[in-house]
C-alpha cells in the first residue's frame, strides 16, 4: 500500500468520543504500516500534529450539533463536498479512503463520490443513520426524506470494500439491510492508560454519570435517582457534560446538596473525576438503538475498575457487562432495583469487589490499543493485494 486517505469528521484537540476513536486508528495505521502516506480529511480547525501524518483542515465549525436538523444538515453536506473535492487531488495514489460516520451526510457524499470514481473505500458506521434521525424525532421513519437516506446508506453499506461497525448490534443491522456486504466489528474499548490509573476513591460512596446528556440519555432517569438519594446523606452523584438535558441536571442541584455538576471537561479532567468514583451510571431510554449501543462511558468504566449500573436491560453493553460480572443491568425506570444495586454496592465491600476484580480480569482485552491494531492488521490483509 501507498496512501491511505481517512475522513474523520474531528481529531484533537475537538473533546468527543469521535476524535478518541479517530486518533487511536490513525496512530495503530503510522505504528503497524510506517511507510505509508497517511492523509486525515477533517473538520476539525486546528489538528494537534500526529508525526508523518498530514492532516487537511476542512475548517467546519462544529456549532452545528446545536442548530435545528436543516441548518446541520446543510453544514454537514457542504463538509462532504470539501472532502471530496479535497480526496480528488489524493485518490490518484491512494489504496483505499476510510470514511467514518458520522458527520453522516458528509459521508454519504463522500461514499457516492468514491461509488461514481470507483474509488475503493471502507466505511466506518459509530451509530446508524437514518434509524437515529427517526428515533430522534428529525425526521418521520415513512417519509421521502428517510427512504431517500435509506437508499444512499444501503448503496454505502453494499458497495464498500469493508463496513466497520462500532458495536455488534450495529453490524447485524447493516447486514439485515445488505446481507451481501462485507462487515466487521471494531469495537470503540478505552485507552490502555487508565489500567494505570490508581486514583485514591472519595471518601464518601460517589456515583458518576459523565457524556452526552442528549435526547437518547436517561437524564430524567438520573434526576430521579438523586432525588431518591436524598434520603442518604452519605451517597454523592457527580455530574460530567452537556446536552440538550444539562438544565434537568442543573435543577437537581438546587433540589439536593448531594449532586454536582461539573459540565464539560476535557478527557484527561473527566478521567481524573471518574476514577475517584465508586459507581459508574449509564442510563438510556427503552429504544432501538439504545438496544444496540454500547456507550463510550461504559469502556471507560471498565478500564477503571468500576462497576456499571445500565440501562436498558437487554442492551448490548448491558449484558456484555453483566455477563462478565463487571456490571449490573436494570429495566429503565426501576428506579427500586437502581437504588437497591447502589445500597448493595455501598453496604457490601466483598459484593463491590468482586465486580472490580471481573473488570481488571477481562479489561486488558479490550484498550483501544488491541482493538485498533487488530483492525489495521485485518485492513491491510484486506488490501494486500490491491
Amino acid at each position: 500500500m501507498k496512501r491511505v486517505v481517512f475522513f474523520f469528521e474531528s481529531v484533537y484537540p475537538d473533546n468527543n468520543a469521535g476524535s478518541i476513536r479517530a486518533d487511536f486508528i490513525i496512530k495503530a495505521f503510522k505504528a503497524t504500516l510506517p511507510s505509508l502516506e497517511l492523509v486525515v480529511l477533517t473538520g476539525t480547525v486546528s489538528p494537534v500534529a500526529v508525526g508523518g501524518v498530514n492532516f487537511v483542515s476542512l475548517s467546519s465549525p462544529k456549532s452545528y450539533k446545536k442548530t435545528g436538523f436543516l441548518k446541520r444538515a446543510l453544514k454537514e453536506l457542504m463538509l462532504g463536498f470539501k472532502a471530496a473535492k479535497a480526496y480528488t487531488k489524493l485518490k490518484g495514489d491512494c489504496d483505499f479512503i476510510y470514511i467514518s460516520s458520522p458527520s453522516y451526510l458528509a459521508s454519504m457524499v463522500l461514499t457516492s463520490y468514491s461509488i461514481l470514481s470507483k474509488a475503493h473505500y471502507v466505511f466506518e458506521i459509530r451509530d446508524i443513520y437514518p434509524q437515529a434521525f427517526g428515533y430522534a424525532g428529525a425526521i418521520k421513519e415513512n417519509g421521502l426524506i428517510y427512504k431517500t437516506f435509506s437508499f444512499f446508506s444501503n448503496l454505502a453499506y453494499r458497495r464498500a470494500a469493508l463496513n466497520i461497525s462500532a458495536t455488534a448490534g450495529i453490524a447485524q443491522m447493516v447486514e439485515q439491510s445488505t446481507p451481501e456486504s462485507k462487515n466487521l466489528v471494531a469495537l470503540n474499548g478505552f485507552p490502555a492508560s487508565l489500567i494505570e490509573v490508581t486514583s485514591p476513591k472519595y471518601d464518601r460512596f460517589t456515583l458518576v454519570f459523565h457524556g452526552t446528556l442528549g435526547l437518547f440519555q436517561d437524564v430524567e432517569l438520573l434526576c430521579e435517582l438523586v432525588k431518591e438519594l436524598r434520603k442518604y446523606d452519605d451517597i454523592d452523584v457527580i455530574v460530567i457534560g452537556h446536552g440538550a438535558k444539562s438544565e434537568l441536571v442543573e435543577l437537581s442541584t438546587k433540589q439536593s446538596p448531594s449532586i454536582r455538576f461539573l459540565g464539560s471537561l476535557n478527557h484527561k479532567e473527566t478521567i481524573e473525576v471518574v476514577s475517584k468514583c465508586h459507581v459508574g451510571l449509564s442510563f438510556r431510554f427503552e429504544d432501538p438503538l439504545s438496544y444496540i449501543s454500547f456507550p463510550v462511558k461504559n469502556w471507560e468504566y471498565l478500564g477503571l475498575a468500576i462497576p456499571s449500573i445500565v440501562t436498558p436491560f437487554g442492551s448490548e453493553a448491558g449484558q456484555f457487562l453483566e455477563s462478565n460480572g463487571c456490571g449490573i443491568q436494570v429495566k429503565g425506570g426501576d428506579i427500586k432495583a437502581i437504588v437497591d444495586a447502589v445500597l448493595r454496592l455501598k453496604s457490601d465491600g466483598k459484593y463491590y469487589q468482586s465486580y472490580a476484580d471481573s473488570c481488571k480480569r477481562i479489561r486488558t482485552h479490550y484498550t483501544r490499543e488491541a482493538i485498533s491494531g487488530a483492525l489495521v492488521h485485518n485492513l491491510s490483509k484486506e488490501f494486500a493485494n490491491h
